[in-house]
């Protein structure tokens, strides 16, 4: 229980993601898990591109899972986030057998067990996570322990995401972009220049090196294209409303 918690004090206190990642593989000192990863959605949209990932799933686990499409039809997956509590993916392969047999052997590929669970964690701002994890355990004895293992792991990924949202926030709020700023960067992530960004947001060129240097600053970065990443990454660079007309 004192390891429990303080698992859980640690996850309310890191100071970034890099902790966090090292709190989410670290599972194996309370649980007895071999692969446990946390993906996180800004919007509560399931898409195979996620916002952020701490994992410790074997190389090109995830990157193969994603390329082949296989996350959106992932009845683990998709039962999770659309639910609020544990899935876990022996009783899932018997509701959806066709889709698990196929997810299975993709699994057995990178050496990943059938026995686990996919956790779901909501936000009120639209923010969606979800705990994967796989046990080294047998049936037996995940039948007997499957209630207390997932009541520690759903109450650790509903702090993980609370804590993931409120550093995203932290970072926001300390690299706070004007309107006009994100304006420029939006259009410089499309390869336009600043004579081209004056253009279409009817500024000067000069006010526009003014908006896209004091982005620079803002996000602490040498150049406008890592502005543009920078601001991507945090998800402050909002949609053209032109191009979703």
């Amino acid at each position: 229980m004192r390891r429990a918690q303080a698992l859980i004090h640690g996850i309310d206190n890191a100071s970034s993601t890099v902790e966090l990642t090292d709190m989410i593989v670290g599972m194996a000192q309370f649980l007895p898990v071999r692969y446990t990863s946390f993906t996180y959605w800004r919007a509560a949209t399931l898409s195979p591109e996620p916002d952020w990932r701490g994992s410790n799933f074997p190389q090109g686990f995830h990157r193969s899972y994603e390329r082949e499409d296989a996350m959106l039809r992932n009845p683990v997956t998709v039962d999770a986030v659309r639910g609020m509590l544990p899935v876990e993916w022996l009783a899932a392969a018997k509701r959806h057998p066709d889709e698990a047999e196929k997810l299975l052997a993709h699994n057995a590929k990178f050496g990943v067990g059938a026995i686990g669970a996919s956790i779901p964690a909501h936000a009120r701002g639209g923010g969606l996570g979800v705990m994967n994890v796989e046990f080294q355990v047998d049936e037996a004895d995940w039948r007997k322990h499957a209630f207390v293992w997932l009541s520690r792991l759903h109450l650790a990924t509903l702090h993980i995401h609370a804590r993931l949202e409120s550093l995203e926030s932290d970072l926001k709020r300390r690299h706070r972009l004007s309107a006009r700023e994100i304006d420029a960067l939006r259009l410089a992530a499309h390869g336009k220049k600043a004579k081209e960004i004056a253009h279409d947001l009817s500024l000067s060129e000069q006010t526009v090196n003014f908006y896209l240097s004091r982005a620079r600053a803002k996000l602490r970065v040498a150049n406008t294209t890592e502005a543009a990443v920078r601001a991507a990454e945090l998800g402050l660079l909002r949609p053209d409303p032109a191009a979703a007309a």
